[in-house]
């Protein structure tokens, strides 16, 4: 299990989950959120999971995924949103599905019409009617666009079996819209903001 760029890691995903499941029965309360960067991954690590941590244990399970290009010009391509969908709510259909956009370092901030219009699309188009769904989003990408498309973005994750996740450096005006969003549907998962991150969102 690693990240890229790195493609080896000393921990697999066999030893991660034998590793969850001894923690719980030692009486840990924990979850579990995986991120896919290849789809190939995706049906093996499934059946691990499965097979350490069948969905009647009630773990809560977080499977993310980058389904779309996003903004800034991002060089690794995004998974099959379809495929990736698919074989989550086959292989485990309790999941939350966490689903979002490629990222790159570029301008301008913000996720654009087209983006929005598509990932809302992706989610009453191709995910089953009832499963649970995180918008995982750049919280500085979010406040950064256009009044019209983070409204829409805000409806639409907030309502039933719907929430937001955001992540990323987040500067002092970024983090107090945060303060502002609704916390029963809202996760945080935000780090400090370089200056040049901060510089970037005082210019808009």
């Amino acid at each position: 299990m690693c990240h890229p760029p790195a493609r080896e890691s000393n921990l697999n995903v066999h030893d991660f989950c034998r590793a969850v499941a001894a923690a719980i029965s030692r009486g840990r309360k924990v979850g579990v959120k995986l991120d896919f960067k290849e789809l190939a991954t995706v049906e093996r690590t499934l059946e691990e999971l499965d097979g350490e941590l069948p969905e009647r244990t009630g773990v809560p399970v977080l499977l993310n995924a980058d389904v779309l290009p996003g903004p800034g010009g991002a060089q690794q391509a995004p998974l099959d949103a379809e495929r990736f969908i698919g074989r989550c709510a086959t292989a485990r259909p309790g999941a939350i599905l966490s689903l979002g956009w490629t990222h790159g370092p570029g301008l301008p901030l913000g996720y654009s019409a087209a983006m929005v219009d598509r990932i809302v699309d992706l989610c009453e188009r191709v995910v089953p009617r009832d499963s649970q769904v995180t918008l995982a989003a750049s919280a500085t990408h979010l406040w950064a666009s256009q009044r019209r498309q983070r409204e829409r973005l805000l409806e639409y994750f907030t309502r039933r079996n719907r929430s937001l996740t955001l992540w990323g450096p987040s500067p002092p005006r970024v983090k107090r819209w945060i303060d502002t969003l609704d916390n029963h549907s809202t996760f945080v998962d935000t780090a400090a903001a370089t200056w040049k991150q901060a510089a970037a969102v005082e210019l808009l």
